[in-house]
This record gives structure tokens, sequence and C-alpha cells, in this order.
């Protein structure tokens, strides 16, 4: 987008609203292209999701990074393995017994509904 356009449509927003969006697009616009196209195709994939999978991901996301680091860094390897999975493959890695015990029920959910749409890096 023309920075001019992005300036038009940023001066639409309240003043508050207006500092964080520049921040955040000063950030992006700082990222290395390769970086910047993943989070655009993040966005557009998420973008293209019904509204009531967009609130699911949304929820289950800000659950994941409530969780406490322990957790994370032990769901996050998961997340990537059952990204990179067909949809046979991640159901019967999700059925199998060392899945589910090494999971609670919310982590294992969690990782159901997130998995299939947003490919995280690992840390």
């Amino acid at each position: 987008m023309p920075p001019e356009r992005r300036e038009q449509l940023l001066e639409r927003l309240p003043p508050q609203q207006q500092v964080r969006l520049r921040q955040a697009l000063e950030n992006f616009d700082k990222l290395p292209p390769a970086e910047r196209s993943r989070q655009l195709g993040i966005l557009n994939m998420y973008a293209n999701l019904p509204p009531e999978k967009q609130a699911t991901l949304t929820r289950q996301i800000q659950l994941f990074n409530h969780l406490p680091d322990d957790r994370i860094a032990a769901l996050r390897p998961e997340l990537v393995k059952l990204h990179r999975m067909s949809e046979s493959e991640r159901s019967d890695r999700m059925a199998s017994e060392e899945f589910k015990s090494k999971f609670t029920p919310a982590e294992r959910q969690m990782l159901a509904e997130i998995s299939p749409h947003f490919p995280f890096s690992a840390r």
C-alpha cells in the first residue's frame, strides 16, 4: 500500500489506535522480506476463515500464550509437528495414547484447533 494511502486510512482512526498501528506497521516494514511474506500469508489464511473459526482460533491462541513457559515449551514443537502433518496423520497422532498422556484435555483441544491453521516456528 502506498504511504499516502496508508496515512489516509490511519488518519481515520482514534489517536491511540493510530499510534499503535503506526508502531506495528513500522515494525512490520523493518522485517526481512521473507518474514513479511510469511506473516502476510498467515494473515490472509486467517482472514479467509469463517468468523466462527477465527473466534475459536483467536481464543485458543490467547489461551496458548497464557500458558506457563514450560507448557509452551512442550506444546510449541508439537504444534510444528502437527501442522506439517496431513489431516489423517494429525488425527492418528492426536488419537494415540502417547499424545493423550503428554497433554491435558485443554492442551489437546488447543493443539487440535491451532495446528491445522498456524505454522509456528520452533524456538
